[in-house]
């Protein structure tokens, strides 16, 4: 069974040396799943959707990925922050290893509050 989070989320860019954020519309709805000590956060495009360890106890998490950003491909994102069933904050960074222009990354701060808990036999979808 997942245990999942739909959220509204506010993403603010606090790092943009290379001006990339007027490329990049993120999305203000995040779904953020949890099993066994792993999280797994999604959203709509360009979110870039990342994996990682969970804390249940203080619920902290530390998640990466790869994905496609601003048509660049495989650009390396990370997300560290805490989450729980009332709000989620954090850091998300993308080009977080280079691949974007300049080789300088974007690094968002996350924000949010729970919409809706979400129990699922399977993973959820979201498109």
């Amino acid at each position: 069974m997942v245990r999942g989070w739909f959220f509204g989320v506010e993403l603010i860019a606090i790092i943009d040396k290379a001006g990339h954020v007027k490329f990049i519309g993120m999305p203000e709805q995040l779904v953020i799943e949890v099993l066994f000590g792993s999280i797994t956060i999604k959203g709509p495009d360009p979110w870039v959707e990342v994996s990682g360890e969970y804390d249940e106890a203080t619920g902290e998490f530390s998640a990466e990925g790869a994905g496609t950003v601003a048509g660049f491909p495989n650009i390396s994102v990370t997300f560290t922050g805490t989450v729980n069933a009332e709000s989620i904050s954090g850091e998300y960074t993308m080009g977080a290893d280079g691949g974007l222009p300049q080789n300088e990354p974007i690094v968002y701060s996350v924000e949010g509050d729970m919409i809706e808990e979400i129990i699922e036999e399977t993973p959820i979808e979201i498109g």
